[in-house]
């Protein structure tokens, strides 16, 4: 085993050795789609006072290829790895401390931020392994189209609904927790 800082030096060594650049970035971002309806979804939150964040394991500038330059407008905060370059070239990953284990604490961060009475009034969407840890803080957990977890594992994962549109998990969401959304 090793630390998430370990892994990001290793990582931003083997991806120097191959000359990784932000247009690298950019051409993978290309391949990702956002579900259908989610930026109408957040969209509708945002009207209703809804605080959205974001923390991933992903990688800052793809999420900002895939999104737009207006993803700030959607979320409160994003919290992810970030690459950082100079002259093109990369020079570090920047690791966030906010993924595994660390989405604990930003779900207790946001309940203090937030002001909330319980971490049980944070309902944490997810979809892969580094996403189960935030079953420890509390809070409320939805497995969303699982990849590389067990949506079924009770000890991660309070609930599971798959979706090919963002619609059909804001309805979901609506009627199973009465959330008035």
């Amino acid at each position: 085993m090793i630390s998430h800082k370990e892994w990001c030096a290793i990582t931003c060594e083997k991806f120097q050795q191959k000359n990784i650049t932000e247009k690298h970035l950019k051409t993978v971002s290309e391949d990702i789609v956002l579900l259908d309806g989610v930026k109408d979804v957040l969209e509708l939150l945002k009207k209703k006072g809804i605080k959205l964040y974001l923390a991933s394991g992903s990688i800052k500038q793809v999420i900002e290829y895939v999104w737009g330059k207006n993803i700030d407008y959607y979320f409160e905060r994003i919290e992810s790895n970030i690459f950082r370059f100079k002259d093109g070239n990369l020079k570090e990953i920047k690791g966030t401390e906010y993924d595994f284990e660390g989405k604990i604490e930003l779900i207790r961060e946001i309940k203090k931020i937030q002001k909330l009475n319980s971490v049980k009034e944070i309902l944490f969407v997810g979809s892969y392994n580094n996403d189960e840890f935030a079953h420890k803080s509390g809070a409320r957990t939805l497995c969303l189209n699982a990849k590389l977890t067990n949506p079924h594992d009770k000890n991660s994962w309070q609930d599971t609904f798959t979706v090919s549109d963002y619609k059909e998990l804001y309805e979901y969401i609506k009627k199973k927790y009465l959330i008035p959304i």
